[in-house]
């Protein structure tokens, strides 16, 4: 099996549930194949676009609620994470937009949210809005379909 035998909906189906997890190493499979021709540039772009924000959106709905609770039991941890809560809720448009911009921070903050209580609504409307940009400004530019 090689790479062009990935195309279809099968193809776009691959990239949005590897960019639930996280799969930059999808994207230039799925660049390559959109520089061959093999999918089109729009169905790669909102794949990626969707499966970002829902895994973002599965991080903090995942651990809203029962987070707070747990980091309780550990006094270190706790005396952290009121720090970071407090940080959190000073910056919460910020952070949740900045969360796919950040390497590493994929989780965390979609974690920190859920501790400080951060809004479900403005989490996933904020979550949905900064998918949408970073598959614009970061995956986009190479998303280019070959002319003929």
């Amino acid at each position: 099996m090689s790479l062009a035998d990935w195309t279809g909906p099968l193809a776009y189906l691959v990239v949005f549930l590897a960019t639930v997890i996280e799969g930059e190493i999808v994207f230039v499979a799925a660049a390559v194949l959109v520089q061959t021709g093999h999918l089109a540039a729009g169905g790669v772009y909102a794949a990626a676009a969707m499966g970002g924000s829902v895994g973002d959106q599965l991080y903090f709905y995942a651990l809203r609620g029962w987070l707070p609770a747990l980091l309780e039991r550990f006094p270190t941890w706790s005396r952290r994470r009121d720090r970071i809560v407090a940080r959190v809720r000073t910056h919460q448009s910020a952070m949740i937009l900045a969360c796919r911009f950040l390497p590493g921070l994929r989780v965390a903050i979609p974690a920190a949210c859920a501790s400080a209580g951060v809004s479900p609504a403005r989490f996933s409307a904020l979550a949905a809005s900064g998918s949408q940009i970073a598959t614009r400004r970061t995956r986009w530019p190479t998303f280019r379909q070959p002319t003929r």
